[in-house]
This record gives C-alpha cells, sequence and structure tokens, in this order.
C-alpha cells in the first residue's frame, strides 16, 4: 500500500505542466512537428515503438512484435520509462509522440 507522503511525491513528479504530448493517426506529420520544434531548441521524445522497431529490424532481433508481442511491449515500457525518468530534469516544455490507431 502507498502511503500518503509516498503518494503526494509520486503525483509531484507527474503533475509537470512542461509535458505535452503530439498525438494522432499514422503518417500526419507527427514526427516532422516533433523535429521542427526540436530545432527550436524544445525537448522532445520519439515514439518508443519507432525506436525498438528499427532497432530489432536491423538486428532481426526478438524483440519484433511478430516475433514476440510481448517482449515487444515489455521493450516499449522500459524505453517509455527511461524517456520519461530523463525528462524529469528538464524545466521547459518537452514533448512526446504517441501514435494511435483505428
Amino acid at each position: 500500500m502507498i502511503s500518503r507522503s509516498d503518494g503526494d511525491s509520486l503525483m509531484s513528479v507527474i503533475q509537470k505542466n512542461n509535458y505535452f504530448v503530439i498525438t494522432g493517426a499514422p503518417g500526419i506529420g507527427k514526427s516532422s512537428l516533433l523535429n521542427n520544434l526540436r530545432s527550436a531548441g524544445y525537448g522532445g521524445n520519439d515514439e518508443p515503438a519507432r525506436k525498438i522497431l528499427s532497432e530489432q529490424l536491423v538486428l532481426d532481433g526478438p524483440g519484433l512484435p511478430s516475433k514476440n508481442p510481448q517482449l515487444f511491449i515489455r521493450m516499449m515500457q522500459q524505453e517509455s520509462t527511461k524517456l520519461f525518468e530523463q525528462s524529469r530534469l528538464c524545466d521547459g516544455p518537452i514533448f512526446f509522440i504517441e501514435e494511435f490507431r483505428i
């Protein structure tokens, strides 16, 4: 069980006014927008799935969704956690990409 003080500490990490999520369907320009924001000096993180897929395709690795969907999901969760932890140190706006599929 989480104590009140632990919960308050966790909420202070989660409630940040500088996090922004860019979301949308595939191919509408989320990555292009993020690249332009980065060029303007803002922080930003690519969608974890894109990074994992490109790495695993080069290696023909076991983390491809067609080979091991559970491993792919775990790898995305780990990457998302790493990006979140890194972003906690930034005070300026930070942009994240999240794709949705219909």
